[in-house]
């Protein structure tokens, strides 16, 4: 592997985790909030919550060098993109989900990792 590239997939990695860190703690933390921006997603809650756990474990192993950890957080977005679909987010903040899915990929195609 490449320098650049391992320092790229941890810097993704470091920020993923710190994002769903922040994320989950606002879920939690401001749910009547949340809520009201987002009404559909309130029969989803617990839900949204789990995918969104669970993209923060495959982070974290992957940060340690496990490799069910790239699954975790795939299956993780997949879960956060269905449920904001099916909650009728706007488009302009459901494309963050792809978009956050083809950079893993890159990295990891970068990095020989898949």
């Amino acid at each position: 592997m490449k320098k650049i590239a391992q320092i790229a997939y941890h810097v993704y990695l470091t920020l993923t985790v710190f994002g769903m860190l922040v994320g989950i703690l606002y879920f939690w933390l401001m749910r009547p909030d949340f809520l009201s921006q987002y009404p559909d997603i309130e029969p989803l809650y617990p839900q949204y919550i789990a995918a969104a756990t669970l993209l923060l474990l495959g982070a974290l192993a992957q940060l340690k060098g496990r490799r069910w950890g790239i699954w975790a957080m795939f299956l993780g977005m997949m879960g956060l993109f269905g449920i904001e679909w099916m909650s009728q987010v706007p488009w302009d903040r459901l494309l963050r989900i792809p978009v956050v899915a083809l950079i893993l990929f890159g990295l990891l195609r970068w990095n020989k990792l898949l």
